[in-house]
């Protein structure tokens, strides 16, 4: 799933929890969950960096209006950390990704089975614009609800 998706249930888990070091390992958590579903590319760079700006900036306003905005912006950081730690080590130094829901042999594993891994539902271009649509009307809704 594209950082949006994985930062709008990291954020919401982050909020709604009451104690904040077991919402992180949730946000953490929901990372794993989360990659059973396959995204498809948007297009190209520009093309998604466009659809990933324009959510943040959305999820930033949220988290402002929300009175919450360091809890959004852990819950985000949290939601997003398998990819933080995973992405630049295969992009930048050729390593194997580490995470079990990226197939490595990190956490989250039993007897050759792996947390988020693999794809359980395979998104084509459109579900996965929708599902991120989607996911930001849902933080909308509950930014609205927790004010």
């Amino acid at each position: 799933m594209y950082s949006h998706v994985h930062g709008v249930a990291g954020a919401m888990i982050m909020v709604a929890c009451p104690d904040k070091v077991v919402g992180a390992a949730l946000a953490y958590t929901s990372h794993f969950v989360l990659d059973y579903l396959g995204e498809e590319v948007y297009g190209d760079n520009l093309i998604t960096g466009k659809f990933e700006f324009t959510h943040m900036a959305t999820f930033g306003v949220l988290g402002f209006i929300s009175g919450h905005f360091w809890l959004y912006v852990l819950g985000w950081f949290f939601g997003n950390l398998p990819d933080l730690i995973d992405k630049p080590l295969d992009i930048f130094l050729g390593k194997d990704q580490w995470h079990s829901c990226h197939n490595g042999k990190g956490l989250f594993q039993w007897k050759g089975r792996k947390l988020g891994f693999p794809v359980k539902i395979q998104f084509d271009r459109d579900d996965t614009i929708w599902l991120g649509m989607i996911a930001t009307l849902v933080l909308t809704l509950f930014t609205w609800i927790i004010r």
